[in-house]
């Protein structure tokens, strides 16, 4: 058996209990099925949304953010089994919110927090981000505003069509910045040029 069929092997036997235990019992079924998903590769990631979609589940597997690993990804969603409480879904995907907002261990970000400039014309997007509070010695801004523009484009478009080139503090003083949220609708229409 590969890392692959034990993580969906085991997973099949727990789904009951996952589907109807999450809410009760978030940090533990989190690092057991981290623990078993990090067998396959160190830096796979997942989430479940408390959120049920007909009464089903999403299981969603992420890269974090690393494209080397996106073949991986799909690879193992590919090998899921058919559970009829559970969707399983490669790469986060795409929220069409509009506004999302994410606690890192006490730091609150949400889309307006951060604002950008783009400073090409073409794909990949490179970008300038500007996040209110930031400190450049806080990893978690970073992870926050990358979670959060993965919850914005979808975690495939985010890796393969932006660039960011700096992160800097937002002042109100700064012009010719643009709200977080537009962003989306620059990038559809950049890529459907593309295309």
């Amino acid at each position: 058996m590969t890392d692959t069929d034990v993580f969906w092997h085991w997973f099949a036997e727990q789904e009951s209990y996952i589907h109807q235990e999450l809410e009760q019992h978030p940090d533990a079924i989190a690092e057991a099925i981290a623990t078993k998903l990090k067998t396959i590769h160190p830096d796979l990631v997942f989430d479940i949304p408390f959120e049920l979609e007909n009464g089903k589940r999403q299981l969603i597997l992420s890269a974090d953010g690393d494209a080397s690993l996106f073949d991986l990804v799909f690879s193992l969603v590919d090998a899921a089994p058919d559970l009829p409480n559970w969707n399983f879904v490669a790469l986060r995907p795409r929220t069409n919110q509009a506004d999302q907002a994410i606690d890192l261990a006490g730091l609150y970000l949400e889309y307006e927090d951060i604002f950008f400039r783009i400073t090409n014309d073409d794909l990949p997007l490179e970008l300038e981000i500007y996040i209110r509070g930031y400190d450049n010695e806080d990893n978690r801004y970073v992870h926050g505003f990358f979670l959060l523009l993965d919850t914005l484009l979808g975690e495939y478009d985010a890796v393969t069509y932006t660039e960011t080139v700096a992160i800097h503090p937002y002042d109100d003083e700064i012009e010719d910045l643009s709200r977080f949220i537009t962003l989306r609708d620059i990038f559809d229409e950049r890529k459907q040029k593309k295309n």
